[in-house]
């Protein structure tokens, strides 16, 4: 449905459903996302609601806390060197999510910004939509000093067999919500981690954050103990974010691995494009307060199941 933007002011993220449900159990290979009126969009996804053994476990909110749980333990049995503090940003980023109004059971099945379009998935891979699914559709939009009018368009692009047993794959968010960058920080760190319970294969990471977010770095910190920087964005320009950089070649990372994002983030008078440098900026979802995500793409080993489905191998 077309939507009706004021002039002037900050748009909460709007989240719709489309009346067209999945009508039997598909396979898809990717999606697109168009708007009518690009000005006024600053990104969009697509999302299914998914319940089957497909499903990503970070999708419910029950999912976010064991999550956290089974991190924390990881990393106090590493050699990482994690502050109690830390340990509290990761327990309250669970809880924010929780009560976020992110209903359970909704899967990621890509967003795109403005001349960005969302690339389809890696050969045999996919993602398993069950017939019925609903779709939803969110926006955050920006408003241009006038009003405006948007209408999204959006797509799938299916696997020419339903039940095709193409690897699936899987977006997930490496995020810290709990932050909160002092008033004049010019070089703010903000840590993120994330648990790879299984065998990866990797195949691209993008960040998500706001004006005062000056670089972004992933370091893989791999069970026998080696590092490996997996993504690396040392003057990052927020007006070119992307939802997915693709890597050249996939990275294959053994379970145990603990992804850690690094975020340096400016909020000081320094920073040109700070749209408030005299307050304390925490977490927040419009513009012109401050995110800390990093968004990953990958595969987990699976293998060939009865019925043509497919079953995780341990």
């Amino acid at each position: 449905p077309e939507l009706t933007l004021p002039a002037t002011g900050w748009v909460d993220w709007k989240w719709r459903e489309i009346d067209h449900a999945i009508p039997q159990d598909s396979w898809i290979r990717g999606i697109y996302i168009k708007s009518s009126n690009s000005r006024v969009v600053h990104h969009a996804s697509l999302w299914a609601h998914i319940e089957s053994q497909f499903q990503t476990p970070l999708a419910t909110a029950k999912g976010h806390k064991e999550r956290a749980d089974r991190l924390i333990e990881a990393l106090r049995l590493s050699t990482l060197p994690v502050s109690e503090s830390d340990y509290e940003e990761i327990r309250n980023s669970a809880r924010i999510f929780q009560i976020a109004d992110t209903p359970d059971n909704w899967e990621l099945l890509g967003a795109s910004t403005p001349g960005i379009a969302v690339p389809i998935y890696p050969e045999s891979t996919g993602k398993f939509i069950p017939g019925g699914a609903k779709l939803r559709i969110i926006t955050h939009y920006r408003t241009t000093g006038r009003p405006e009018r948007e209408t999204p368009t959006v797509g799938i692009y299916f696997a020419k067999k339903a039940a095709q047993p193409l690897r699936p794959f899987t977006h997930i968010v490496l995020q810290n919500n709990a932050f909160s960058i002092p008033t004049g920080a010019r070089n703010y760190k903000v840590h993120g981690y994330h648990l790879f319970e299984s065998d990866v294969t990797l195949y691209g990471a993008a960040p998500h954050v706001h004006y005062r977010g000056m670089s972004m770095k992933l370091t893989a910190h791999l069970p026998n103990g080696n590092e490996q920087v997996i993504f690396s964005a040392p003057d990052h320009q927020y007006e070119f974010l992307s939802f997915e950089d693709r890597f050249a070649h996939p990275i294959s990372l053994p379970a145990g691995t603990i992804m850690v994002m690094e975020t340096v983030f400016d909020n000081s008078t320094f920073n040109p494009r700070n749209p408030n440098a005299s307050a304390d900026r925490p977490f927040g979802w419009q513009l012109n307060e401050e995110m800390c995500w990093a968004v990953l793409a990958y595969t987990t080993r699976w293998v060939e199941g009865r019925a043509g489905s497919l079953i995780r191998s341990r």
